[in-house]
């Protein structure tokens, strides 16, 4: 990765508008099907997989897997 690559990535997300939201909030909010599994479960996948805890990524995934067939409010 280039040297600024931080800086770079960081600036980008502060340059977003307040109101702006990822498209699973938008699912969660709607009460549609999301993909956590897909989207956040790999980490804590990849954690148990190499012995590395993942406390944030897992308790993430595990909040969203309970919402994940849209069903479940």
């Amino acid at each position: 990765m280039p040297p600024d690559f931080s800086e770079e990535t960081a600036g980008l997300f502060v340059a977003l508008p307040p109101e702006t939201r990822a498209s699973m909030v938008h699912d969660l909010a709607q009460g549609r099907r999301m993909e956590p599994e897909w989207l956040s479960g790999r980490i804590p996948a990849l954690g148990l997989k190499h012995g590395i805890s993942t406390p944030a990524h897992t308790a993430v995934y595990r909040a969203l897997h309970l919402h994940s067939r849209g069903d479940v409010q």
